[in-house]
């Protein structure tokens, strides 16, 4: 076993687990909330699902430079453990009862949200910052596309807003993972 697939598994293990309380989530609104689930909460959804994407394909695209550490093992940890606590807040849970899952966003949106911009900037900075110094602008520029509606969602008290601004934080993560494929 290579340092990139031991570094790999130890965080594979919470990302997975995030990836299933994700789908748990979506499976049991759809089951409780058939006729409302509205659309602030899949949006988070989909907003996790996109940035696991992205993380997948920059720990791939990225092997070469990781060696197992106690400092890399502890951000591959806390990354994971974030990702998984802020899918924990995309849904609520099985004993919750709610009856609009927008109000329930509303009122959890600064863990759930405020984590995937956590996820997001610590990852590009910190572990995939190996080429900050050469292409800092860029990378800025980039990050503040996409942590603006993060924070602006986070911020709004109308729900409305507060879907448009998701629906441009997930273009803008597409964007960035096409921009990354090619």
């Amino acid at each position: 076993m290579n340092d990139f697939e031991y570094l790999a598994l130890v965080c594979v293990i919470p990302l997975g687990l995030a990836l299933v309380e994700i789908a748990q989530g979506l499976a049991d609104a759809l089951k409780r909330h058939a006729r409302a689930i509205g659309w602030l909460t899949p949006l988070v959804a989909l907003l996790l699902l996109q940035n696991l994407v992205v993380i997948f394909w920059n720990l791939y695209n990225n092997q070469h430079r990781f060696e197992v550490s106690l400092l890399n093992i502890l951000i591959a940890l806390v990354l994971s453990v974030a990702f998984y606590l802020a899918a924990s807040f995309a849904f609520p849970g099985a004993s919750e009862e709610q009856d609009d899952l927008d109000a329930w966003f509303m009122r959890h949106r600064a863990k759930s949200v405020g984590l995937v911009g956590f996820i997001t900037f610590f990852a590009d900075v910190v572990v995939f910052g190996e080429d900050l110094a050469s292409d800092w602008l860029y990378r800025l520029v980039v990050l503040a596309i996409f942590l603006a509606p993060l924070v602006l969602a986070i911020r709004t008290a109308r729900i409305a807003r507060a879907r448009t601004y998701l629906l441009i934080a997930n273009l803008m993560l597409f964007l960035v993972a096409l921009f990354l494929s090619s």
